[in-house]
């Protein structure tokens, strides 16, 4: 079984980080790195049979993950950044759960750094809600491709290099896979390592805050109201947004993502 990872990264000091990962060299995985406003030459560190390089002059992660997703090749792939560390044995882990269950569509790991996440006490089966406190990073999921998740896209509207929701993407796409039958699990293994804080662990954005809205809204419609205010509460309570800031704009990201199809 042939593994791929799909690493997202954009200009000049994107693609030096990407050369700096370090990427294993395995026989059963390679990897594909979608590079968007490509400047200057490739490295030579990429420069290598394992590894296939696709450019495009746009912006946008959601935009950039797709484009990996249409041009993968192998069976299982594996989301990624331009900012991990990964090992052999951590990605042979992600091999061997998907050959151990042959229904298994998506998985979601662990993952290394300096950020504090919430996770399940230990494997199970991910559906709507989501178990108590967590949430999901990009690149903690790997998808099989089958027919049940080769239509699954990330909305463009969403994610860093978005008009006006800079985050929540990878929430709205476990949503629809799960709700779209997709078998999924979360297994407690860590995969790969992130260095520092990610971006939704640092101080919030408005259009991060947008994104937040939108994602309660989605998957908690009837409490919604009661969630955002706590949510606000919470970010104001961590010194990451103030409070009714952060309620006025999650209910403008409430009011775009109706308005622009993105709540389902």
């Amino acid at each position: 079984m042939k593994l791929e990872v799909l690493i997202s990264t954009l200009g000049a000091d994107g693609i030096r980080r990407t050369a700096a990962m370090n990427l294993p060299r395995m026989d059963e995985v390679g990897y594909l790195v979608g590079w968007q406003m490509p400047e200057g030459e490739i490295p030579e560190e990429l420069r290598r049979p394992d590894i296939k390089i696709l450019t495009k002059e746009e912006r946008g992660l959601s935009r950039n993950r797709n484009m990996l997703l249409d041009n993968a090749s192998a069976e299982i792939v594996l989301i990624a950044d331009d900012d991990l560390t990964y090992t052999p044995e951590r990605l042979r882990e992600v091999i061997r759960v998907f050959e151990e269950d042959a229904s298994l569509e998506l998985a979601t790991f662990r993952y290394d750094g300096a950020d504090v996440k919430s996770y399940p006490a230990g494997e199970c089966e991910l559906r709507i809600p989501l178990p108590k406190g967590y949430y999901l990073t990009s690149f903690e999921m790997a998808l099989r491709r089958t027919v049940g998740t080769g239509s699954l896209r990330f909305n463009e509207k969403m994610g860093l290099g978005a008009e006006y929701i800079q985050a929540g993407e990878e929430e709205m796409f476990l949503y629809e896979a799960i709700m779209s039958g997709v078998k999924a699990r979360f297994f407690p293994i860590t995969v790969t390592r992130h260095e520092g804080l990610t971006t939704g662990n640092r101080r919030l954005t408005a259009g991060g805050a947008r994104g937040s809205g939108v994602v309660i809204k989605q998957y908690y419609p009837f409490s919604a109201p009661l969630r955002i205010l706590l949510k606000a509460w919470r970010l104001y309570r961590a010194d990451q947004y103030g409070f009714f800031a952060a309620v006025r704009e999650m209910v403008r990201g409430i009011r775009y993502g109706r308005k622009n199809g993105i709540i389902l």
